[in-house]
This record gives structure tokens, sequence and C-alpha cells, in this order.
């Protein structure tokens, strides 16, 4: 499974996730979509914080 995401200029994040682990088993599903959500979650959060990082300078290198 790989979670991708990406932060356009304007600040909107978009997650994508790739998987080749569907299974049929229901439980084995519901599984895989708690981890998906996990793993989406945690690059999202790593995306705004360098979202965020880079406003922060880009705002102090326009200040200077």
């Amino acid at each position: 499974m790989q979670a991708t995401v990406q932060i356009s200029p304007d600040g909107m994040v978009i997650a994508n996730l790739d998987s080749d682990d569907y299974d049929d088993d229901e439980d084995a599903r519901a599984l895989l979509n708690l981890r998906a959500d996990d793993m989406l979650d945690q690059c999202a959060r790593v995306a705004i914080d360098a979202w965020f990082e880079i406003r922060s300078r880009e705002d102090t290198e326009d200040g200077e």
C-alpha cells in the first residue's frame, strides 16, 4: 500500500492511495481500510506541516 499527498500552491491537500492488498475477506478489508485511513492521515499531517514551514520561510524572506 502506498499513500501520497500533494499540496497545491494555494494550500489544497490532495491525498491518493494505491493498494494491491485488497482481500476478499470482510475482516481483512476492514483492517485494510483502517490502515489506509491511518496512512493518509499521517501523510496529510506531514504535508500540511511542510506547507506551513514553507509558507513561514517565504513570509520571513519577504519581510527581510
